[in-house]
């Protein structure tokens, strides 16, 4: 692993820190004005969170997970995972894993959806997921606060 981790600090250092660069370099070549806004968040992530949320991804995220997991079945926080059934980047079985450490968590497998799609290109449903999540979470707030259960 000491060779990847290597590696990644070199690239993210390469591309944050020279984010104008390579953002001039990628207009000229698509020929665009602009560029989407995924490529533009990428380089211009400072070289400090890039290389942490590339530690921590890659190389710390296994070890610590059943950690993290434990912690949040303790403090009884709702959890919503939403994946799409395509992740070539995320495993479904990490899903799955998160569903059998803490049951009450829900677990939303989209079809034909892969790491990027379960968002963009699907914007519209994923706001009505979230306002749907959001209103039913509400509601049971509301009850809590006014009902006898």
């Amino acid at each position: 692993m000491s060779w990847y981790e290597h590696l990644g600090r070199c690239v993210c250092f390469l591309i944050c820190r020279n984010h104008r660069t390579w953002e001039w370099i990628l207009k000229l070549l698509t020929r665009k004005r602009s560029l989407h806004f995924t490529t533009i968040d990428m380089t211009r992530h400072t070289h400090s969170s890039a290389w942490h949320t590339m530690h921590n991804v890659i190389c710390g995220g296994a070890k610590s997970m059943d950690e993290c997991l434990e912690t949040l079945k303790r403090s009884r926080v709702k959890i919503y995972v939403i994946q799409g059934d395509r992740d070539e980047i995320v495993p479904l079985e990490c899903s799955t894993n998160i569903k059998m450490k803490i049951p009450n968590a829900e677990v939303d497998i989209i079809k034909n959806a892969d790491h990027s799609s379960v968002i963009l290109g699907r914007e519209n449903n994923f706001t009505q997921y979230l306002e749907h999540t959001w209103l039913s979470f509400s509601s049971r707030e509301e009850c809590y606060k006014h009902c006898s259960i």
